[in-house]
């Protein structure tokens, strides 16, 4: 099944990223009120902008503890691959915007647009590589056996 979750690593991982990702959302949209309604500046605005990246940063070092504890070389490869499409993907996007202005461009991106395409392409990636490396119906009779 897709959807089963195997191991105490994954349980941990999802459960994990499940609060950093909570926590993120908290984050985010307290920032935003707190921009909104106290105009910050200086310090304070950099401060206020620092706080969602940090925890951002805590995505990063669930995925890192997440491969540590994965004992099954298969799974941890997966992760690690579908990351590094991820970061692919948001590095040839943040370069082509880049290119883009710096031949006279004047837009913008929607905010997050990074964070964006790459966690969902690393969730792509991890769904393609699942559903390519599922085993036959008749492995998982011999299996069974």
């Amino acid at each position: 099944m897709l959807c089963e979750v195997k191991g105490a690593a994954m349980r941990w991982y999802r459960k994990s990223m499940a609060l950093v990702m909570t926590g993120y959302v908290l984050v985010v949209f307290g920032t935003a009120v707190f921009v909104r309604h106290h105009r910050p500046e200086g310090v304070e605005l950099y401060t206020v902008a620092a706080l969602p990246s940090l925890v951002l940063v805590a995505m990063f070092a669930v995925i890192g503890m997440y491969l540590k504890r994965e004992k099954d070389e298969f799974q941890r490869d997966q992760v690690v691959r579908s990351a590094l499409w991820g970061i692919a993907v948001t590095l040839a996007m943040t370069s082509f915007v880049e290119f883009l202005r710096s031949y006279g461009w004047t837009g913008n991106l929607p905010p997050l647009s990074e964070f964006v395409v790459f966690f969902f392409v690393m969730a792509g990636a991890k769904t393609v590589y699942r559903l390519k490396n599922r085993p036959e119906p008749e492995d998982v009779l011999i299996a069974e056996r």
